[in-house]
């Protein structure tokens, strides 16, 4: 199982705003204060870099709101103060941070949590030079996630050192602060982020279950639909949102690089509307004078977004196929001004309102489409995702790792592994196939006497290898049956369960669609001919 530590609390260079005067920090007082919604009081996270959050004037003179929030990371800090009583730190795991975090214990509004279901908006610029992926030393960024004292109920996270990918992923709590990561979701790339302002809006539907769920739109544009838990297991009841620069669980944080992001229009609302800030309200209410103007009446421009404004900014006038977003949200507002402030739009013909389309993700799990057909029968009722990789595309590497849970299955409820291989995209299958855990083992202990059986990580930590020898379609494990006797009690019972049911993961990934979310290609060919029963993975 991996170990990821979350902690208790836990175009325009960087360089220009943290240069620039700070006006108050965090909420501030009188003109500075932001609109922050029903969120408890903001504060700073205690373990954060010194001077590193502050309150500036925009310095990009583009932002949602007239001042911002300001995060940095220093090169190679970290804070030595120990979460508690364990002397464990941010400095002993290598990780460094500069955020804010919402204070559920001040109020007490919600108890120690969220509302239900609830909506959430922020505002962020990451400059050019902004330190994602390979750019920035091996770990892993979290940078707006719900937090329950151990790991992230949910995070927008993005694996440094390794992807570009800005990812939405959920947790496990394995106790003791310790972490697994379950399903994660592409969000966006980060080249498409830097440099210019991104606008997100999140529905979350607060569950421990399959009645979770989560939305989230960017920029306007629905990208990622998840059904199913959305609370840790056991850690239900402490939920507090943070956002900032969080940098996880390097190998060395002498070796980070210093980054900078900016934040502003963080607020939380019963719904969608309501995550308009007062700037947003400020534009709304030139909209409405727009449209006034040109005889579509919404009423006394008031700032408010209602039906009668919301139907007259769609149908007023005809901009054509493309002419306006679907529509009119925080994230939007500014297109709608732009287009009915312009010269000319008073001669483009009248609009007519058309029934909203479909409101469809670019990534949905479970997909939201009919079940996969010529599938085997399953066994047991799976539901797995990839949650990481460091391999995509066609390349001839695979290296993914895959987390699941299984239903009403006594000796095992949860899992993860990893598969590293060599794939022949013309034969449509591995030439060179591995598994592996990442619970470290111990090479001189019953594990080393069985052949191969052993990984050694970069960091030389040792794990447990599982090696197939290719029987036609067949995959057979070859050293399976020593490891079974061998391994620690959890990671043999993964190990038998994935002998006698990796079939049953492949066919719960192809019904629930995360097959389609897989990150290489080859793999997703290779999953979806075992849930056809084409080929077949086990052990002699």
């Amino acid at each position: 199982m991996a170990r990821f530590w979350f902690g208790r609390h836990g175009v325009q260079s960087s360089k220009i705003w943290l240069s620039a005067i700070v006006i108050g920090l965090l909420c501030g007082a009188g003109a500075s204060a932001q609109d922050i919604g029903d969120f408890d009081p903001f504060v700073k996270v205690e373990l954060s870099a010194p001077n590193s959050v502050g309150r500036l004037k925009d310095p990009t003179g583009q932002a949602p709101t007239d001042t911002v929030y300001s995060f940095a990371i220093p090169s190679g800090y970290c804070n030595k103060t120990p979460y508690d009583a364990s002397g464990d730190s941010d400095c002993k795991q290598n990780s460094t941070r500069s955020s804010i975090r919402e204070n559920v214990f001040a109020t007490k509004k919600n108890g120690s949590g969220q509302p239900k279901q609830s909506w959430y908006g922020w505002a962020v610029y990451f400059p050019a030079d902004f330190q994602y992926g390979q750019k920035q030393n091996v770990g892993h960024y979290d940078l707006v996630y719900w937090h329950n004292k151990q790991c992230p109920h949910l995070t927008f996270l993005n694996w440094a050192g390794r992807d570009s990918t800005l990812y939405l992923g959920t947790n496990r709590a394995l106790g003791n602060h310790e972490c697994s990561p379950g399903p994660q979701f592409r969000v966006a790339d980060f080249k498409d982020l830097v440099g210019k302002w991104n606008r997100f809006e999140v529905f979350v539907e607060w569950a421990g279950n399959e009645s979770g769920e989560v939305k989230v739109y960017l920029d306007g544009t629905y990208v990622v639909h998840y059904k199913g838990p959305t609370l840790t297991e056991g850690l239900e009841n402490v939920n507090y949102f943070v956002f900032g620069v969080y940098l996880c669980c390097t190998k060395d944080v002498k070796l980070t690089k210093g980054t900078s992001a900016l934040y502003t229009a963080v607020k939380r609302a019963g719904n969608r509307d309501g995550l308009f800030v007062e700037e947003d309200r400020a534009r709304l209410k030139q909209l409405q004078q727009a449209l006034n103007a040109l005889g579509c009446d919404v009423g006394g421009p008031d700032g408010r977004l209602g039906a009668r404004t919301r139907d007259q900014a769609l149908s007023c006038k005809d901009f054509g196929k493309n002419g306006l977003p679907a529509d009119l949200t925080v994230a939007t507002i500014d297109r709608f001004l732009a287009a009915y402030v312009r010269k000319g739009v008073a001669t483009l013909p009248a609009g007519k309102l058309k029934e909203p389309a479909p409101d469809i993700a670019l990534v949905s799990y479970p997909a939201q489409t009919a079940p996969a057909v010529g599938l085997v029968a399953a066994e047991l009722v799976v539901h797995a995702t990839e949650s990481q990789t460091h391999r995509s595309g066609r390349e001839v590497d695979v290296n993914s790792s895959i987390a699941g849970s299984v239903e009403k299955y006594k000796e095992l409820k949860s899992f993860d592994f990893a598969m590293l291989g060599k794939f022949n995209f013309s034969e449509g299958t591995f030439y060179q196939l591995q598994f592996f855990f990442e619970d470290q083992v111990n090479s001189r202990g019953k594990v080393g006497a069985c052949s191969n059986a052993i990984i050694k990580f970069p960091d030389g930590s040792e794990h447990a290898q599982i090696n197939f020898m290719k029987n036609g379609n067949d995959f057979v494990a070859s050293n399976a049956k020593c490891l079974i006797e061998a391994l620690p009690k959890r990671q043999s019972k993964m190990l038998r369960f994935l002998m006698a049911h990796f079939t049953d993961i492949a066919v719960g990934m192809a019904r629930d669609g995360s097959i389609d979310l897989l990150s290489h290609d080859g793999l997703k060919i290779f999953m979806n001919r075992v849930a056809r029963g084409e080929i077949r993975v086990g052990m002699l």
